[in-house]
């Protein structure tokens, strides 16, 4: 059963999805806390300030910190376009490094590393689920799977990959799971559903619609949530329609 919202409460849970959403939320096994960790919170949509900004939009902390770490910089990361951050002695530098770090605005007087030190040290991985990629998405038309990454101790992610060379959805989900026990084999991987994209990021455009004989219908809302935290310049619409 969904969270339960009285007069004037805010959604909470599978609240947060439509009814076609939470229906295959449920069916799939994605648990509540899930969709609120990728859905909320709710952030307005930003507004350029008039004559000073040409383009205004928000960042996934997890995308900004691969830009910034990654040895190539943004370049490898294939939703980046021309994403950069200021350089390393302005100030924005420093809130945004800081951010990263999670560290408050009262740590922005301390002088920052140049960015090319900055870049060569990022913050040491927590798990090994940190080493598989969130987002892996080829060009084009092709299935996709939404899954639950897993270890013995708990900690989770929710991964959203897919494959034009797959006939089936479960060649997707086992490529993610080879990948997985490279890193480390007490990794889990679960299916929650999957269905098929139509992606093409150098157009900026990005369709997720259908299901999965073999997993069901993905709930397409947590799918395209999170390919908007690696593609934040790609728009995307999702559907329940076809196959």
């Amino acid at each position: 059963a969904g969270a339960g919202a009285g007069a004037g409460a805010r959604p909470r849970g599978y609240e947060l999805l439509g009814t076609d959403g939470r229906r295959a939320a449920q069916d799939v096994g994605l648990k509540q806390e899930e969709v609120e960790q990728v859905l909320l919170p709710a952030l307005p949509a930003p507004r350029p300030q008039e004559d000073e900004m040409a383009d205004v939009r928000w960042f996934h902390k997890d995308f900004v910190r691969a830009a910034v770490y990654s040895k190539t910089g943004s370049a490898a990361l294939a939703g980046a376009r021309q994403f950069h951050i200021p350089g390393p002695y302005s100030l924005a530098n420093r809130l945004i490094l800081g951010w990263i770090h999670g560290n408050s605005s009262s740590h922005v007087d301390t002088p920052a590393a140049p960015a090319t030190e900055a870049r060569s040290q990022p913050p040491p991985s927590s798990w090994a689920g940190e080493g598989v990629p969130q987002v892996s998405l080829d060009t084009g038309v092709f299935k996709y799977v939404l899954m639950r990454l897993s270890d013995e101790e708990g900690r989770s992610k929710l991964l959203v990959w897919g494959d034009s060379r797959a006939g089936y959805h479960m060649n997707v989900f086992q490529a993610a799971k080879a990948f997985a026990h490279r890193l480390d084999r007490s990794l889990r991987l679960e299916p929650l559903g999957g269905g098929r994209m139509e992606h093409y990021p150098d157009q900026g455009v990005c369709h997720m619609y259908g299901y999965s004989v073999a997993f069901g219908a993905a709930p397409h809302e947590i799918s395209a949530a999170l390919v908007r935290r690696w593609y934040p310049f790609t728009s995307i619409t999702t559907s329940y329609e076809g196959y």
